[in-house]
């Protein structure tokens, strides 16, 4: 078995593989924006919407690429590997630029938000904001957190002003949520608070993507190295069906 046939056996498993994992991408992005719609009304600058916008087109054009990279190796098509090749090598410069863009910029980002949360909970906790409320509530729900800052952030707010318990806090702050249980001093655990969660969401949100950055560079370079061998495989199947109508 020549060294053509061979880079098309892989790319045909390879592609077939890659339009999965781009349809998995697509359902992923779905999800996301399903499940964490609320939170988008709350992350500076719509991050988390602009993020699964940017997530989905990964999947849309991961998929075109491996249907257009499965269909080139199957049928020995030059136009339809080439294609794939830079297609594939457009999805790879994305995904470097936008780990670059993520590291540089990470600190930016916790700073947008925390300005973000603390804007919106001093001053946008209200009835008249039902979009925000469920945006606050999802975060300190999810990250098991209470303010910006910390659960003190609330007795300064708009929300906070009049209530004559000390440290007043929604219910999302509660450790176990029971309606009212932000404003009642036995199911916010007395004096010691100890049922209400006292860390502020900015540290919680920080912890969680410091907690997760080394998988989700593992799984990057993993994908990367599969996006290479992709690459390669193409232009050897590439070069070898050129000299063959030469």
């Amino acid at each position: 078995m020549g060294c053509g046939n061979l880079s098309r056996i892989l790319l045909i498993v390879f592609n077939f593989i890659f339009v999965l994992s781009g349809f998995a991408v697509i359902g992923l992005a779905g999800y996301n924006l399903a499940t964490y719609w609320d939170i988008a009304t709350i992350a500076a600058d719509s991050a988390v919407t602009i993020g699964t916008i940017l997530l989905l087109t990964a999947g849309i054009i991961t998929t075109l690429a491996g249907i257009l990279g499965f269909c080139g190796s199957l049928n020995r098509h030059p136009g339809m590997l080439l294609g794939f090749f830079i297609l594939l090598l457009l999805i790879f410069g994305f995904e470097v630029a936008a780990g670059i863009y993520t590291v540089v910029h990470r600190q930016e980002v916790i700073d947008a938000l925390r300005t973000k949360l603390s804007n919106d909970i001093q001053n946008k906790y209200t009835p008249n904001n039902l979009g925000i409320q469920r945006g606050l509530n999802a975060i300190q729900t999810q990250f098991k957190c209470c303010g910006s800052s910390n659960y003190t952030d609330w007795a300064r707010s708009t929300w906070g002003a009049g209530k004559t318990i000390a440290y007043p806090v929604p219910d999302s702050c509660c450790k176990v949520y029971v309606p009212g249980c932000g404003l009642d001093e036995v199911q916010r655990g007395g004096a010691n608070l100890t049922g209400i969660n006292l860390n502020g969401c900015v540290q919680s949100v920080s912890n969680t993507i410091s907690e997760n950055a080394y998988i989700i560079l593992g799984v990057g370079v993993g994908i990367g190295a599969l996006q290479i061998f992709g690459m390669v495989c193409s232009m050897i199947l590439y070069c070898d069906l050129k000299e063959d109508k030469d």
